[in-house]
């Protein structure tokens, strides 16, 4: 036991993660402050190039989730697997989600159990990551009883051309109007959404060493393979040929694992992982499900204090959504009921004190 844990730590992965939280809590922050300004087209425009340019953020997210699983758990998982996936990831995703229900809908008693309903069982909220990773879960366990042998490159084209199809026909038909905007609303939550994702954070988390070792000796392709991605999802935004500024479109798929490669490499080359970003990582899973609700309520009361230039408004909503969630889980997990509230604390590197630092190896 005492093997598997010392494994499932990846030191690169504070890094990943921390930057992955960063980038969620940035695009909200440019969405929440694009509404409270009249900027003109070309600024809109500007910074919702910026949003597309982060949206690996939140499959990068979930990506982690399976190749850290890949990675400490190969062959089996252990004993208490799902216990303690529910207590510490799934409680807190239905209290959160809860809390979001009550605090931003007032209802009759019916109405709030179906909007209740809406965001913890089909994921109408920015916690609907948590469903998915859960489908991984239960894939991860397929995987490992009866696919493990299985050679990558097959099963890698193989899931890619079904994620793309999927994303392909759903992204048709909202454009089109081909299906009820009701129905197509869930579209994100099924697996076959997410396939590919988990299929390539399977084989990484396997052959971690590998991958090190193919970034180091790829590095720069890495790095230019990352940018022409993200050149490709912003030239496909400007022509209008992809119109919606999504991670569910089929030109995610590549700049997110492109993205996960670079930041993967940068990681490895830094001598040591700056301790905020080790700190943000640990807190991640509480300021990801915290942070709209803090930027709402201190948006709402600096906006009530006067007119702000749109860059410092833009600076306190960004700090507010990751320094108030970041404070309160880390108070919260102090108790012994907090984290079954914001989540459970990630743990540090082994070997070091705290989070001061993650040595890179």
């Amino acid at each position: 036991m005492n093997h598997l844990k010392r494994r499932s730590f990846i030191e690169e992965l504070f890094f990943v993660r921390a930057i992955a939280c960063l980038c969620v809590v940035l695009i909200h922050a440019i969405s929440a402050n694009i509404d409270l300004y009249d900027l003109t087209p070309l600024e809109t425009e500007a910074f919702r190039s910026l949003q597309l340019a982060m949206m690996f953020a939140t499959p990068l997210f979930i990506c982690i989730s399976e190749l850290l699983l890949a990675h400490a758990y190969p062959d089996r998982t252990p004993t208490g697997f799902w216990g303690k996936r529910i207590r510490f990831i799934l409680i807190p995703y239905i209290a959160i989600g809860l809390l979001y229900t009550i605090l931003y809908y007032e209802a009759s008693f019916e109405e709030f159990w179906s909007r209740a309903v809406d965001i913890v069982v089909f994921g109408r909220w920015n916690g609907y990551f948590v469903l998915i990773i859960f489908q991984f879960y239960f894939l991860h366990r397929i995987f490992i009883r009866y696919m493990k042998d299985w050679p990558p490159v097959p099963v890698l084209v193989t899931s890619f051309g079904i994620n793309f199809l999927y994303l392909a026909v759903v992204m048709a038909a909202g454009r089109f109007d081909l299906v009820d905007p009701a129905l197509l609303s869930h579209h994100k939550l099924p697996f076959p959404g997410w396939l590919f994702y988990f299929t390539a954070a399977y084989y990484i988390g396997r052959n971690l060493g590998g991958f090190r070792e193919w970034i180091r000796l790829r590095w720069r392709w890495v790095g230019w393979s990352f940018f022409v991605c993200m050149a490709g999802v912003l030239l496909l935004k400007m022509t209008g040929l992809v119109h919606t500024a999504s991670s569910k479109r089929v030109d995610m798929l590549l700049y997110t694992v492109a993205a996960l490669g670079f930041l993967f490499g940068l990681a490895m080359r830094l001598r040591r992982i700056p301790a905020a970003l080790v700190l943000i990582s640990r807190l991640s899973y509480g300021i990801y499900l915290l942070h709209p609700l803090a930027m709402m309520y201190v948006g709402q009361w600096w906006l009530s204090t006067g007119s702000l230039p749109y860059a410092v408004s833009l600076f306190l909503l960004f700090s507010a959504g990751v320094v108030v969630p970041g404070i309160l889980t880390w108070l919260l997990n102090l108790t012994d009921w907090g984290p079954y509230l914001v989540g459970k604390i990630g743990s540090a590197a082994p070997g070091e004190k705290g989070y001061r630092t993650a040595r890179v190896t």
